[in-house]
């Protein structure tokens, strides 16, 4: 999903602003300042939308970041220890090592907000899918055969680094590359078999470390500045106040509220869709499975990257147990449309959960349980950008306009 590199509103979102401004005025008892931090013109509906925010920032996103950081380091370590060995090859400690660290990435990318959406290319540098690509991460290990002592892997491009790099790195069934032959690898060809899996062992070691790097910059970033962080829990504790990058609460929640959207987005209209044949994909399937298009082509672990992700999405629309968007919508008198948004969502999980984790086989043995976790995740989306934006007063982000399934 395209995000914005910046909380402002694109063009367009203004006026609709505007507009929900002016209807709920109107339905309102009155419009007031909000005297935490909100212009004249907002609508105080007495939730504390500041402490959703903080909230959101600070007990959501910045603990999965944490969590990710962590997994980050685990396998940082079990990549080292592996190469280390008699025969370096980065595969007994380091392939569960990877799974651990991808299914708690996949959480965090449904959260994405603050330096997770902006265009640094932050998150990038953590995981560059969709552009994966194994003969790129061959190019990295040939460059770095070519010259180890001015090699700098925090130079190279996304598609070589980060944990997509590494699953081609850490679950390779050979030494053997996937670059067309015009495409000169000669550094790396030229080595026998040992030589080969010592280049790229020597390879995943750099790539692991920096991908440690790469995420521990992101928990830093969003940090609160009080912790010496970069104060992106702040920007959102403080929306409205000098110093924010959001002139308004409304504005902070919305790029909160876009985040969600990668359920309907990415998750639903890219990665189920082409897995089973709901949309464009590869294989030209229609209403059937199409798993060439795994995100995970070498570990095979889409189902538990699909369950991480609904679970990433619940943990930002739930909140905390004090606050979370459920919370916002039961004060808006919805309390049936949050029940049915999480009935929906745990039933997706559910259903993904009983396929098991067998990626080839649940396409071809059990398409129809797949479909159930697609027609799941898409009731969520159903209500997410209808009633969920209406009742909140929130707008529909740009990548999803125009979309009407």
């Amino acid at each position: 999903m395209q995000q914005r590199s910046h909380p402002r509103q694109p063009p367009g979102r203004a006026l609709r602003t505007l507009i929900a401004l002016a209807m709920a005025c109107g339905a309102a008892v009155g419009c007031v300042d909000d005297e935490q931090g909100g212009p004249a013109g907002e609508v105080d509906d007495g939730f504390d939308r500041a402490g959703l925010l903080s909230a959101l920032a600070s007990d959501v996103v910045l603990t999965e970041l944490k969590a990710a950081a962590s997994k980050a380091e685990t396998l940082a370590a079990a990549v080292k220890a592996d190469c280390a060995a008699t025969a370096p090859s980065p595969t007994s400690t380091a392939r569960p090592a990877w799974r651990d660290a991808m299914v708690q990435w996949s959480r965090v990318e449904a959260m994405r907000i603050g330096p997770l959406a902006d265009d640094s290319g932050r998150r990038d540098a953590v995981y560059a899918w969709p552009v994966t690509n194994a003969c790129a991460v061959d190019q990295g290990v040939a460059a770095l055969l070519a010259d180890p002592s001015g090699f700098d892997i925090s130079g190279q491009l996304t598609n070589r680094r980060g944990l997509d790099a590494l699953e081609w790195l850490v679950f390779a069934p050979d030494t053997e590359t996937k670059c067309p032959p015009q495409v000169p690898l000669d550094a790396y060809t030229a080595l026998d078999e040992d030589g080969r899996r010592a280049a790229r062992c020597e390879y995943a070691t750099l790539a692991a470390a920096d991908l440690q790097a790469s995420i521990d910059a992101l928990v830093l970033a969003m940090q609160p500045a009080s912790e010496g962080g970069g104060g992106g829990v702040d920007d959102f504790a403080n929306a409205g106040q000098e110093g924010s990058p959001f002139a308004t609460r409304r504005e902070a929640l919305n790029h909160m509220s876009d985040a969600l959207f990668h359920l309907e987005k990415v998750l639903k209209d890219t990665k189920l869709s082409r897995l089973g044949g709901f949309g464009e994909n590869s294989c030209d399937a229609v209403s059937a499975p199409c798993p060439e298009d795994a995100e995970t082509p070498w570990a095979r672990i889409d189902l538990q990257l699909i369950g991480a992700q609904l679970a990433g999405f619940r943990a930002l629309f739930v909140g905390t147990e004090a606050t979370g968007f459920d919370d916002w919508l039961a004060h808006h008198g919805q309390q049936a449309l949050s029940d049915e948004m999480l009935a929906d969502l745990d039933a997706a999980i559910a259903a993904n959960d009983a396929l098991g984790g067998d990626l080839d086989g649940t396409l071809s043995l059990n398409y129809a349980g797949f479909v159930e976790v697609y027609d799941h995740t898409r009731a969520v989306g159903v209500n997410l950008k209808s009633q969920f934006l209406t009742t909140l007063g929130l707008d529909l982000p740009s990548s999803a306009a125009g979309d009407n399934d």
